[in-house]
């Protein structure tokens, strides 16, 4: 059955709000990172975790209506070097730190490297963010290009019968 196949190839495992200090949001321009970040850092938060997302837009409407309601930190993510020492300070004051940077293309080698050396600056868990609304087979390379740890899926209530994600 159709259970037992997803069953037998995908897991779900919750993320560890209290270990990990980073998180790291890689996917292509309208995957659904944004939101993303916003419902891991308001889960983390009503978890009891101090909570900062960095944002390409940190005006994008989900943040801000995060800011406001949960009072959950919101600041720009400028590059790699703020990004670096954002990390270093939230392992310093047990801060969840959610990275929402801008989108690229996974299949490019320089942007894909450049992604995968902000995975290596220490304990950053990157997750691979994918919308159900592309061809089954473009996903799969995503995923697969996107080199990530985690992989969530968005999208899927607008999918026609998931067909993508099987």
């Amino acid at each position: 059955t159709l259970f037992r196949s997803l069953e037998s190839r995908m897991c779900s495992r919750p993320i560890d709000y209290v270990r990990v200090n980073a998180i790291l949001l890689k996917g292509v321009n309208g995957s659904g990172k944004t939101s993303v970040a916003a419902k891991i850092a308001a889960q983390a938060h009503l978890t009891g975790r101090k909570v900062t997302v960095m944002a390409a837009d940190p005006t994008a409407p989900r943040l801000v209506e995060l800011q406001s309601r949960l009072k959950v930190k919101v600041i720009s993510a400028p590059g790699a070097e703020a990004i670096a020492k954002a990390v270093v300070v939230a392992r310093r004051t047990n801060t969840l730190v959610i990275i929402d940077p801008m989108g690229f293309n996974p299949r490019l080698a320089k942007a894909r490297a450049a992604f995968d050396a902000l995975s290596q600056i220490g304990r950053v868990l990157s997750i691979g963010v994918v919308s159900a609304l592309n061809d089954a087979a473009e996903i799969g390379e995503l995923i697969e290009a996107l080199g990530a740890e985690r992989t969530i899926v968005t999208g899927l209530d607008l999918a026609r019968r998931s067909g993508a994600l099987a």
